[in-house]
C-alpha cells in the first residue's frame, strides 16, 4: 500500500504542475488575446464572462461524457494539446482562442480530477496536490496578461513537454472497486447540495475582492496565489492525518477573523487565504464520495459551484455589499454545511468517520 501511495503522490504532483501551467497559458490567452485585438472594456468583460462559462460551466456536461465513456487520460491530454492550440489561434481571432483554450482548460481539469479521485477515493490529500497549483499558475498568468505580457514560444515548450509528461505518467493502480460500493447512503441530494454551497461560500468569501489585488504590489499578487495554493495542498494533507470535519472547522474558525478585520494587512490577509482554502480538497472529495462512479462528474459540478460563487465577485455592486457581518454568516453557514454532509460519511480504507 505504502508503494501505491507514493506512486499516487507523484502522478497528483506531476498533474499539479501541469494544471499550474495550463491555468498560467490559458489566463494569458484570455488577458492578451483581448489587449491584441483592441477589445474595448466591456467586450474584454464578456470575454472573461464567456471563458468562466464554458471552462466551469460546461464541466458537469463534460464529465457525464467522459465518466461514460471512460476516456479520463485522453480528456487529461487532449486538454493540454487544446491549450497548446490556443496559443497561435489567439494571435488570429480572440474568440477563437478563448473558445479553445476553454474547451481544454475544461477537459484537463476533468481528466486530471476524475484519475485523482478515484485513484484513492476517500482521499483529500490527492485532489489537494493536483488543484492546489492551479491558483499559483492563473495568478502568475492573470499578472502576465494584465501586464500584456505573451510568452507564446516558451508556453508552448512547456506546454510540449507536458503532453510527454502526461502520456508517461500513470497513477497507481487502486486495489479497491470504488464503483461496486453499494452502501446506501441517506439523504444524498441534501448532503451533495450542502457540499456545493459550502464551496459556492468559499468562491464567494474567496474572491471578493476580484482583480482589485493586481493594481498592489506584484508580490502581495502572487503572494495570493501562492497561499491559495499551499492552503489546498497542506489542507488535504492535514485533513487525511487528523479528520475532515476536525480540521475543516479548526481552519474556517481560523480564517474568519483573518478575513473579516485582516484589512490591508498582507500577512494576516495571505494567512486568512491559506487557512480558508483548506476546505477545499475536503469538500471536493466528500463530494465524490457521495457520487460514486462519477468523479469527472462530481469534479464538474464543484466547478459549476466555484463559478456560480465567484461570478458576483466581477461587479463592485455586488462586492460593496460585503460587511463583516455578511462575511461572518457566510463562513459560519459554510461551516455547518461541511459538518452536516461530513457526519455521515466514512472514508473507504478506514474504520472512522470522516
Amino acid at each position: 500500500m505504502k508503494l501505491i501511495q507514493r506512486n499516487n503522490y507523484a502522478c497528483a504532483s506531476a498533474y499539479g504542475a501541469v494544471h499550474a501551467l495550463i491555468d498560467a497559458a490559458s489566463a494569458v490567452v484570455i488577458y492578451c488575446g483581448a489587449r491584441m485585438h483592441g477589445l474595448s472594456g466591456p467586450a474584454s468583460f464578456n470575454l472573461v464572462v464567456a471563458y468562466n462559462v464554458i471552462a466551469f460551466g460546461a464541466q458537469p456536461i463534460f464529465g457525464l461524457c467522459i465518466d461514460a465513456l471512460r476516456v479520463s487520460r485522453a480528456a487529461l491530454i487532449t486538454g493540454v494539446v487544446l491549450v497548446l492550440a490556443a496559443l497561435p489561434v489567439v494571435q488570429y481571432n480572440a474568440l477563437a482562442g478563448m473558445a479553445i483554450v476553454a474547451t481544454g482548460n475544461a477537459l484537463f481539469h476533468l481528466g486530471g480530477g476524475s484519475i485523482v479521485l478515484s485513484a484513492r477515493p476517500g482521499s483529500a490529500a490527492l485532489p489537494g496536490i493536483f488543484v492546489g497549483p492551479g491558483a499559483f499558475g492563473l495568478s502568475i498568468g492573470v499578472w502576465l496578461g494584465f501586464k500584456g505580457i505573451f510568452p507564446m514560444v516558451t508556453l508552448m515548450a512547456l506546454l510540449a513537454a507536458a503532453i510527454v509528461l502526461l502520456c508517461v505518467v500513470r497513477p497507481a493502480t487502486y486495489s479497491g472497486n470504488w464503483e461496486k460500493r453499494k452502501e446506501k447512503l441517506p439523504l444524498i441530494g441534501i448532503a451533495i447540495l450542502l457540499l456545493l454551497v459550502s464551496i459556492f461560500v468559499r468562491a464567494l468569501i474567496g474572491n471578493r475582492n476580484g482583480l482589485s489585488a493586481l493594481h498592489g504590489p506584484v508580490l502581495f499578487w502572487l503572494g495570493l496565489g501562492l497561499s491559495g495554493c499551499m492552503g489546498k495542498i497542506f489542507g488535504g494533507i492535514i485533513a487525511d492525518r487528523f479528520g475532515w470535519i476536525k480540521t475543516v472547522l479548526i481552519a474556517l474558525a481560523l480564517a474568519t477573523p483573518l478575513i473579516v478585520f485582516g484589512g490591508k494587512e498582507h500577512i494576516a490577509a495571505l494567512t486568512g487565504i491559506f487557512l480558508f482554502q483548506m476546505t477545499m480538497p475536503v469538500t471536493l472529495a466528500a463530494l465524490a464520495l457521495w457520487i460514486p462512479g462519477k468523479p469527472a462528474f462530481a469534479f464538474g459540478m464543484a466547478c459549476l459551484a466555484l463559478l456560480i460563487g465567484t461570478l458576483p465577485s466581477f461587479f463592485e455592486e455586488t462586492r460593496i455589499h460585503f460587511t463583516p457581518y455578511l462575511i461572518v454568516l457566510f463562513i459560519g453557514a459554510s461551516a455547518l454545511c461541511i459538518w452536516a454532509a461530513l457526519r455521515p460519511l466514512r472514508r473507504p480504507g478506514t474504520d472512522t468517520l470522516a
